[in-house]
């Protein structure tokens, strides 16, 4: 019989991007928008439709974590009008875990803090309706605003550029 390699989750930073159907409002892969299911662990499986298990040594397989933020920021982007807002957070990450440079590749993972993102200016009733309809996962969700999210769906980071001036 063998022993786990970690007895805890691993616990890293991701980014997500909020989508809404007609009914209900997810978490969503920055990447591929596969959605995250609430209530339920997200179980990767590989893109490439490769004969192995997620995550693979010798792939990219696998649900991305990171051990710092920052390197989570540069991954929301829009996807045709489907994506309301970015979202960063942390996530647990276990089964099968693989660790990479800058963080980790899993098996399984679920939310464990939820920050929706927004600019510095406007649409403050909206992202407050989108945090309380992603507390169907059952994490904190916690709202954050950015001067380092531009309206073009730009990410930029702090050590990028000096935030947008204020009108």
């Amino acid at each position: 019989m063998n022993a786990p390699d970690y007895v805890e989750p691993t616990i890293g930073w991701r980014a997500w991007s909020i989508r809404q159907d007609e009914r209900h409002v997810r978490l969503s892969s920055p990447t591929t928008l596969q959605v995250w299911p609430p209530g339920l662990p997200f179980v990767a499986h590989c893109q490439m439709n490769r004969d192995h298990r997620a995550p693979a040594e010798r792939c990219s397989c696998g649900v991305y974590a990171v051990r710092d933020v920052e390197y989570a920021v540069g991954y929301p982007r829009p996807w045709n009008g489907l994506v309301l807002y970015p979202a960063l957070g942390r996530v647990s990450l276990w089964g099968l875990v693989v660790e990479c440079e800058r963080g980790w590749r899993a098996s399984h993972a679920y939310p464990e803090r939820i920050l929706p993102v927004r600019p510095g200016a406007g649409a403050a009733e909206e992202l407050d309706a989108l945090t309380a309809a992603l507390s169907v996962y059952g994490m904190p969700v916690v709202p954050l605003v950015s001067p380092w999210f531009r309206d073009e769906w730009v990410w930029r980071r702090p050590w990028d550029d000096e935030p947008p001036k204020e009108a």
